[in-house]
């Protein structure tokens, strides 16, 4: 009976267990007695309503994982440690138009829809998880089930049970294909140029960069070709600049269809550079005389004219005296202005040991002196005064700048000016006249100075582009207390019809301090009647070509007298340069001019002597 007893409490205690390991959480045994057979119950039953509040509490843990995960905006995976895909959320098919369970019955996951070229790439990055390292932004491509394809960004963190143990590593993918594309756009507007679509000065000089590094270690040589456009101010003087920019865009397509013989790029304006590598002196002239065949043979028709433009190419080729970017582009530029001069649509290659290069190189002065001349403050003011023509008339002088040299000897702008245009350092040179000449004039007006003189400065086409220039000019005009009025700044013709937006934004800003404006060098494009409609300036200074010769030229005075004639309708005044003799001064006077400038009326002078 006692037997029979015992065994009878195991077995229920036994059917119980095996109702618990499938899963039946709520049996319990009933025993209220104190023996042991009791104990043995009452902990049995306690444990199962410990089981059931974890299993409670897992489910409930569960639950919000899913919720979170489940629906969280990213693509997320969960990886074992054995490297398969344990889990995956359903944000997976929006990204790749795969479902979870199509997900997790593919071999290999995710490799087999990521790109070919990227697959190593993630396959090392799955290797690196596994052993424990985490990233981020880990960025490649994957192809969806409709065939498209995207970029996407993967961070990955390893997990680990409470003993440490590894549970594999969690991965998190977002969709970055429109970033990555803006990126891409960024990138290739900032080395090429938005014009033509070709490669632009900031990238041309570092590829030069590069080849020459190459070229160093490989002891090879490295061509640079200059190309210059013959005839294109035509173009742009006779039909303006909308047919130049069709010409350069068209000209740039079939150049890069042509030329893919080097690297091609757009310097600035009309002017073209390309790399050669691996090919002889005798070779690279050759292809440039193909290139100059090739553009003389494309014509151009705007409208019904029809132009035949040219080219002029300048080559220089690497070595131990030309071995940096500077010193080549100078080379080829000069080579290319060599071939101008002897007559144009031809090929020059540039010689160190020839002459006219020696003279030539003698004429410019150097990017570095120029950049210490800056740092320095090696310029000088001297400015030129405007005689008045008509009775009551503001007295008006222009501005003009000189470098000093480390000798003290005063430098003309023919010296500096050409290299400080190629390498875009007139803005600098620009900011340092304007600042200076507010200096003086704050210094007239300390000296006691009552009636000032209206004061011109010059704009080159680099300064009016650049965009933080009006900021400039309000700070330095506060900082020294300058009146707008007593300002006029002037731009050339050619520089506004190049920039027409940029000279339409800078004139209304101009306007809108006080400042007046003055259209320089008129009549200099065949187009300048017509854009006169547009500049809305102040004063027009009829290009000197006109004037010098106007006491003996009947078609230059007909021309200075129709200029006159166009001005006084528009409201303008008219400024004559290049006024050299009395009998000039005379002949400009009679047509109507307002004001004379020029060596008869005053030879530039240091600003300082106006004190």
């Amino acid at each position: 009976a006692t037997g029979y007893w015992l065994t009878r409490h195991l077995v229920n205690l036994a059917e119980a267990s095996a109702r618990v390991a499938d899963g039946d959480f709520s049996v319990r045994l009933d025993y209220r007695t104190r023996d042991e057979v009791g104990l043995l119950a009452h902990s049995f039953n306690a444990m199962i309503d410990a089981v059931r509040q974890r299993i409670a509490e897992l489910s409930d843990s569960e639950q919000r994982f899913r919720a979170i995960a489940d629906h969280t905006y990213a693509w997320e995976n969960w990886f074992g440690p054995d490297g398969r895909l344990r889990w995956v959320n359903p944000a997976v098919e929006r990204l790749t138009g795969y479902t979870p369970p199509e997900c997790l019955a593919l071999d290999d996951f995710p490799l087999p829809l990521v790109l070919a070229d990227d697959r190593e790439l993630v396959h090392n990055q799955h290797q690196w998880a596994l052993a424990g390292q985490t990233g981020q932004d880990l960025e490649f491509r994957v192809q969806r089930k409709d065939g498209q394809v995207i970029w996407v960004a993967m961070s990955w963190l390893p997990i680990h049970a409470d003993d440490g143990s590894s549970l594999g590593y969690r991965s998190s993918l977002r969709d970055i294909t429109v970033q990555h594309f803006v990126t891409e756009e960024l990138a290739f507007h900032a080395s090429h140029d938005p014009l033509t679509g070709l490669y632009n000065r900031r990238a041309f000089e570092n590829q030069l960069t590069r080849s020459l590094d190459d070229a160093a270690r490989s002891r090879e040589k490295v061509i640079l070709v200059y190309i210059d456009l013959d005839q294109f101010k035509a173009v742009n003087d006779a039909c303006g600049h909308s047919a130049g920019d069709s010409l350069l865009q068209s000209l740039a397509e079939a150049m890069q269809t042509r030329f893919s013989f080097g690297y091609l790029a757009r310097l600035g304006g009309d002017e073209f550079g390309l790399i050669m590598r691996g090919v002889s002196l005798d070779e690279a002239v050759r292809r440039a005389q193909l290139i100059i065949d090739d553009i003389r043979a494309m014509p151009f028709t705007w409208e019904g004219k029809v132009f035949r433009i040219g080219a002029s190419i300048g080559i220089v080729e690497s070595s131990a005296s030309l071995g940096s970017v500077t010193d080549l582009l100078i080379a080829a530029d000069t080579a290319c202005y060599a071939a101008k001069e002897r007559g144009r649509n031809r090929v020059q290659v540039f010689m160190a040991t020839d002459d006219y290069f020696r003279a030539r190189q003698a004429e410019f002065m150097s990017l570095p002196q120029i950049s210490a001349a800056l740092e320095q403050g090696r310029f000088a003011l001297y400015h030129q005064r405007y005689r008045s023509l008509r009775p009551g008339h503001r007295d008006h002088l222009e501005i003009l700048v000189r470098m000093v040299g480390e000798d003290g000897r005063i430098i003309a702008p023919a010296y500096f000016i050409p290299a400080a245009e190629r390498y875009n350092l007139m803005p600098f040179i620009d900011r340092w006249v304007i600042e200076n000449t507010c200096r003086a004039i704050a210094g007239w007006v300390a000296a006691g100075a009552t009636a000032l003189p209206r004061v011109a400065i010059n704009l080159s086409g680099a300064t009016l582009a650049d965009e933080e220039l009006p900021d400039f000019i309000r700070e330095t005009f506060a900082r020294n207390g300058t009146d707008p009025a007593c300002i006029s700044f002037e731009i050339t013709e050619s520089c506004a019809i190049a920039r027409v937006e940029r000279a339409f934004e800078f004139i209304d800003f101009a306007h809108s301090l006080g400042c007046a404006l003055a259209l320089d060098d008129f009549g200099s494009g065949l187009s300048s009647f017509g854009y006169l409609k547009q500049f809305k300036v102040d004063y027009l200074k009829i290009d000197g070509m006109f004037v010098k010769n106007a006491d003996s030229d009947a078609a230059d005075q007909a021309v200075v007298e129709s200029m006159v004639r166009v001005a006084q309708v528009h409201g303008l005044a008219t400024i004559a340069e290049f006024v050299g003799s009395e009998a000039v001064l005379d002949v400009v006077q009679g047509l109507g001019v307002d004001y004379a400038q020029g060596f008869a009326v005053h030879v530039p002078s240091p600003l300082t002597d106006t004190v």
